[in-house]
């Protein structure tokens, strides 16, 4: 069951998710591919975001998608209370109440990944941090996971200096920075998401860490540029998962 501060702002809420959906084409786009071909079908996903109208449309089309997703604000003071009620009321499992203690922030992380979650979409490595610790019991299923910022790729690096076990992931935002995928058996293997560059410059490095870096283009021309230089690509975000079994 969610926890917001009051359900009744679930219409307010929705009026602002309805607001920024008309103002993202290429999500919507997305979307309706998502609703046709259901590639995370059987997969749950845990999203730690800035909750607001935008990264609540975001976990939205993940459920769509056939996603079973549960989406907690990844700072409390940024968290909005009428979206958090809104993207409950629209089915999406919501851990977020603006200005939260310390201690109700992670209790808030904390039940985002009580369902053993398959994927994860960090910012700051809030997420990684708990399944790494307190909350290893509930990364048993993890495949894999991406991290947006370079603050929770360097709390990574802290980690892994200090020796500590830890659950990798990726880093969209650092070309070259640390990689770590999904785990496939014995072999590792990471969605790369976004701008050409980007793409190329973390897929390049990727085979001397031992891992095969799959570039998924948002675009078209990204497609065929890819095609010409001879990589394997993918054209929706975390395609290549859709026929394994979890």
């Amino acid at each position: 069951m969610s926890i917001v501060k009051d359900p009744s702002l679930a219409p307010s809420g929705r009026r602002k998710i309805s607001w920024v959906r008309d103002f993202m084409p290429a999500l919507g786009s997305i979307e309706a591919r998502f609703e046709k071909e259901q590639p995370f079908a059987g997969l749950r996903v845990a999203v730690s975001v800035h909750l607001e109208a935008k990264t609540a449309n975001l976990g939205y089309v993940l459920s769509k998608g056939g996603a079973e997703v549960r989406l907690t604000g990844s700072n409390p003071l940024s968290t909005q209370d009428d979206v958090a009620a809104g993207l409950a009321d629209l089915g999406v499992e919501t851990f977020g109440i603006h200005g939260a203690t310390a201690e109700a922030y992670e209790s808030h992380l904390i039940e985002t990944l009580k369902f053993k979650p398959h994927l994860i979409v960090d910012d700051g490595g809030d997420l990684i941090s708990l399944l790494s610790g307190k909350c290893a019991a509930y990364g048993d299923r993890l495949l894999g996971g991406c991290e947006e910022t370079t603050t929770g790729i360097h709390r990574l690096v802290a980690r892994e200096k200090a020796g500590m076990e830890q659950v990798y992931d990726f880093n969209l935002m650092e070309r070259g920075g640390h990689l770590a995928g999904w785990k496939l058996g014995r072999e590792q293997l990471s969605a790369v998401a976004g701008a050409l560059s980007m793409a190329f410059g973390c897929a390049l490095p990727a085979p001397h860490g031992g891992i095969f870096v799959f570039p998924v283009m948002t675009n078209v021309l990204g497609y065929v540029i890819a095609l010409a230089v001879g990589s394997l690509v993918g054209m929706v975000l975390l395609g290549v998962l859709k026929k394994k079994k979890v």
